[in-house]
């Protein structure tokens, strides 16, 4: 995964959030609330990007259909800990 922006680390942390407390993957309008944006489509600009870098994988023309990709270290394969 490419680093990733400050604005698209908050949205990555908002989804983990979102998910964490309700159990179930956040809408665009969501993440629109929990960051703060004045409109979905910024919502689905950042996911897009996201997952563009590999954070996220999403199936479109689904609702919520998110899901979260783990980082793994590209020569052994283990899960890497931290924000890269």
């Amino acid at each position: 995964m490419m680093g990733l922006t400050k604005r698209q680390r908050a949205c990555l942390d908002a989804v983990r959030a979102i998910y964490a407390r309700t159990g179930t993957m956040p809408s665009c309008e969501d993440l629109r609330v929990e960051l703060g944006l004045a409109s979905r489509s910024a919502v689905s600009r950042l996911l897009d990007r996201l997952e563009h870098r590999g954070a996220i994988k999403r199936i479109h023309g689904c609702a919520r259909a998110i899901a979260l990709k783990r980082n793994r270290c590209p020569k052994c394969g283990h899960e890497m800990k931290g924000p890269r």
